[in-house]
């Protein structure tokens, strides 16, 4: 009873931080969308954002993806997996969408299918190359990462608002000292104050929250 009470606490949090990232993306008056791939919507404001997601475990797969799409936001689904899930029930909701249906994945798809898999400076820029001109891609909002949070690191080229949302300690993936280096470096950027678009670093509870603050300052 005591490890679903806490799986019951956690989901709560998780929900409640999703929340407060989106009235920061929809309510915020001043906040703008910058697109350098896509001038087109460049400062495009809207009560619906699409967001792009590759996770590594299915209950995170399922459970912000179903929560979004609960608050009538567009969820693009672009990990390996695609349709081959335990929850494809729950995938058949409106604006809950498959990359794959648009398109061929990038090859990094299917070479990072674990988390122990490690991500180069070539993987970031193949993933950049690949999805630079992507129709889907230019239309996409935001990226979140939850199992691993670490994952968020191949999306910086693509300069969209990134959610850093760890389900797990967020150096999951991260398995050397220059590797764990770069990676809080990289979370100390993202939520500088000058920083566009806006990135968020968040966590799933109170531990979570100062475990990622002693580390990442």
């Amino acid at each position: 009873m005591a490890v679903n009470m806490q799986n019951i606490r956690r989901a709560y949090l998780l929900s409640t931080v999703i929340i407060i990232l989106l009235i920061f993306f929809v309510l915020l008056p001043n906040y703008k969308y910058i697109h350098t791939i896509n001038p087109a919507i460049s400062n495009k404001r809207t009560s619906s954002l699409t967001f792009w997601v590759i996770n590594l475990h299915d209950g995170c797969r399922i459970d912000t993806t179903t929560l979004l799409q609960g608050l009538d936001q567009t969820v693009i689904i672009a990990d390996h997996v695609q349709r081959k899930n335990p929850y494809l029930t729950e995938f058949t909701r409106p604006r809950i969408l498959f990359a794959r249906d648009k398109g061929p994945l990038a090859p990094f798809m299917y070479s990072h299918t674990s988390y122990t898999v490690p991500l180069s400076e070539n993987d970031i820029r193949n993933f950049f190359n690949y999805y630079k001109k992507d129709s889907v891609m230019m239309n996409v909002n935001a990226f979140y990462c939850s199992f691993p949070s670490s994952l968020c690191e191949v999306y910086m080229p693509l300069n969209r608002t990134i959610i850093w949302l760890p389900a797990h300690r967020f150096t999951l993936a991260r398995c050397s000292r220059p590797e764990i280096d770069q990676l809080i470096l990289h979370m100390q950027q993202s939520v500088r104050s000058e920083q566009q678009p806006k990135h968020f670093v968040a966590a799933g509870g109170r531990y979570d929250q100062e475990y990622i603050k002693y580390y990442t300052g």
